[in-house]
């Protein structure tokens, strides 16, 4: 694509409407962005289908591991993954990527869109009651352990 300059842009606004235009064509082209995992992984959307009716009577009536349950963070994820019939194989970080990708995708979601993913309800309280925002901070060591890449100390705040 050549960009050029438009003398006298503010008496051609056809002009700038063109490129406007020619502009966004260039993006709809564009295919979306990929993630190539070195493992296959399942498709989101089948992720997304209705569980069978004995999971969701099962559900509940037990509950899920807590996040303080007994386990480091890598095996709380292979749980929670697994729960999930997500795949984890060598590293933790794509099948990591694959639960949030579904968690994006069920938020987003119009069907969902009334049911709240993060524990608060359709007038804004949370779980833990009116107002109230419970954060928990994973240092990026932490995070770096589920691949054993190394971390600089900083930190970043996780909703609960």
């Amino acid at each position: 694509m050549v960009v050029r300059s438009l003398e006298y842009a503010d008496k051609n606004p056809r002009e700038i409407q063109r490129w406007v235009e020619s502009i966004n064509k260039l993006h709809q082209s564009k295919p979306p962005p990929q993630v190539h995992y070195t493992k296959t992984m399942p498709d989101i959307e089948r992720l997304m289908q209705v569980w069978p009716e004995k999971m969701e009577e099962m559900l509940k009536t037990v509950k899920l591991p807590p996040p303080a349950i007994d386990l480091d963070v890598r095996d709380y994820a292979r749980v929670l993954c697994a729960i999930l019939d997500i795949p984890v194989h060598t590293k933790v970080t794509e099948s990591l990527h694959v639960l949030f990708t579904l968690y994006s995708e069920f938020s987003t979601n119009q069907h969902f869109m009334n049911v709240d993913q993060v524990g608060t309800n359709v007038n804004g309280n949370s779980a833990s009651g009116p107002g109230s925002t419970d954060f928990v901070t994973v240092t990026n060591d932490e995070i770096a352990m589920f691949d054993n890449i190394g971390g600089g100390g900083q930190t970043m705040q996780l909703h609960k």
